[in-house]
């Protein structure tokens, strides 16, 4: 449960970060699909969590905190 909510967090930023690397490629289409799986990745993930009634203990930063 804890990937889906990382996923559901990061996947869009992957997205944008990769547009923004390669958009000025001669593939721009194959940008396209791949930023598109990648938020729909995230849309799927946050579907699921919103409709799976369990609760989770994310615990994001733990590395951060030295825990």
């Amino acid at each position: 449960m804890q990937n889906l909510a990382l996923i559901s967090l990061f996947s869009p930023f992957v997205a944008f970060l990769f547009a923004s690397c390669f958009a000025l490629s001669e593939k721009k289409q194959f940008v396209g699909i791949i930023c598109s799986l990648l938020v729909a990745l995230s849309a799927f993930c946050s579907l699921y969590l919103l409709f799976c009634n369990e609760a989770f203990n994310v615990s994001l930063f733990e590395w951060f905190a030295g825990v």
